[in-house]
């Protein structure tokens, strides 16, 4: 039964609702576990699992840890761990560098946007600001269409980030299970010389399905993801990659349309490395 959602998150890294929100809403659309995974966040973690633990529904410590080329789902992180947090902290701190680059060229390309004005509209990701952000300003203030979307992003800085297997790596030290995060989006990852680099850093799965509808996770990616995990012994893993309650873009994303089984958690329990 696909009960479980592996991919969600909240107004801490360009959602729209809080962590107890989200916890509600999953008990609501009938799933039992999830994951919270905010990009470069640990911020809600424990506001999540407090609502869990009090209506029913088990939350699994997580983080989407934005990369080089690609973005790194970690499951079971010790969040508490100073040194990741650390680690995560200065992620965010890039992201609000780039976000603020960002919005300095759309004005000066005549749109009508400043960064003190995202952070204002979305207070509690302050600190961790990232592109998408400017996406939601638009989305939630001018209800543009995704095809402005694709116009603006010509715009966007090039971004200098960690590599996949530094990110890896860090979610390995932080006690968690590293899990490639929809790779039809990078499909260079997903190239065997890749895979392997990526599998002696410590990788432990791939996301099979997130919602998506894009063009590019076409059925010759989805086999041949599936391939990669049959050959390497790879999990693999779903979720809605939920960030707002009517979904949004080309796919749905939406809490209890897209998951995988609860059998998914024991597998990947199985890679924990304490």
């Amino acid at each position: 039964m696909k009960n479980t959602d592996l991919h969600i998150h909240t107004y801490y890294s360009d959602g729209e609702l809080s962590p107890a929100e989200v916890v509600r809403l999953a008990k609501k659309s009938g799933v039992k576990n999830i994951a919270i995974t905010d990009h470069d966040s640990i911020k809600g973690i424990d506001e999540a699992i407090r609502e869990g633990k009090r209506i029913g529904i088990k939350v699994i410590p997580g983080v989407e840890v934005r990369a080089n080329g690609t973005e790194v789902l970690g499951y079971f992180i010790n969040y508490k761990n100073k040194k990741f947090a650390k680690q995560i902290e200065k992620s965010a701190k890039k992201n609000d560098y780039y976000t603020k680059k960002w919005c300095e060229k759309l004005k000066k390309e005549g749109y009508n946007i400043d960064f003190k004005d995202i952070v204002k509209k979305f207070p509690k990701a302050k600190g961790n600001i990232n592109t998408a952000y400017v996406i939601n300003f638009f989305h939630f203030e001018k209800k543009e269409s995704q095809e402005f979307y694709n116009k603006i992003k010509k715009f966007q800085p090039k971004k200098k980030r960690i590599s996949l297997v530094k990110a890896i790596k860090r979610i390995k030290k932080a006690s968690g299970v590293a899990v490639l995060a929809h790779p039809w989006i990078y499909p260079d990852c997903l190239k065997e010389k890749n895979i392997k680099k990526y599998i002696k850093a410590g990788l432990d799965g791939v996301e099979l399905n997130n919602g998506d509808k894009e063009n590019y996770r076409t059925e010759k990616i989805i086999r041949k993801i599936k391939n990669i995990s049959e050959k390497y012994n790879l999990v693999l893993t779903g979720g809605s990659d939920f960030h707002y309650k009517e979904g949004f873009g080309n796919g749905k994303h939406i809490i209890g349309k897209v998951g995988c089984d609860e059998k998914v958690i024991e597998e990947l329990k199985k890679r924990l490395r304490r």
